[in-house]
């Protein structure tokens, strides 16, 4: 049996982790893009000429690659818990923290 082919784009380091021992648990073949919005179309595009057969991403990014694919592309939303662990690290750099969201 083949293993099913998942591509992921996001700019969420914790999150490419967090699926990468997910996908080793039920033997996903995973491919991780840390990039967004435009800048993921590329990657997306790649990911599909490999063989990728479906993409995972969020909001904005999401749409712009659904729009550049011919792939079905899964979209996630970001958390109330995602927001506060940026927060939290954020705060190691500064307190003045901007919140910046694709809606």
């Amino acid at each position: 049996m083949n293993k099913i082919r998942i591509g992921i784009l996001t700019t969420g380091k914790s999150l490419i982790e967090m699926t990468r021992q997910f996908a080793v648990k039920k033997d996903i073949d995973l491919q991780c893009i840390e990039e967004g919005l435009d800048n993921a179309i590329p990657y997306a595009q790649k990911m599909e000429f490999d063989g990728v057969e479906v993409l995972l991403a969020r909001g904005g990014t999401a749409l712009i690659i659904r729009e550049n694919v011919q792939i079905p592309v899964l979209s996630y939303p970001i958390s109330t818990i995602d927001i506060l662990s940026c927060l939290k690290e954020a705060t190691e750099y500064g307190s003045n923290i901007l919140i910046v969201s694709f809606l």
